[in-house]
């Protein structure tokens, strides 16, 4: 399945890209400009089932639009 992610920092749309299930986890393809270890813990979060993360201080959160 595939869905649309937007992304937001300390509650600013950031950007937005494609979350796709690949083998058991989930692959973020997004164009926010953010360090590659936030994403990660952005992906890691929405795996959990989180709904934000606080990363270096700056808290993320995202939507969904599923296509």
């Amino acid at each position: 399945m595939r869905k649309t992610v937007y992304i937001c920092a300390d509650g600013v749309l950031i950007g937005q890209g494609i979350l796709q299930m690949l083998a058991g986890s989930n692959s973020l393809a997004c164009d926010a400009d953010i360090p590659e270890n936030h994403y990660d813990e952005i992906v890691d979060a929405i795996d959990s089932g989180e709904q934000s993360v606080m990363v270096d201080g700056v808290n993320y959160d995202w939507w969904f639009s599923v296509e």
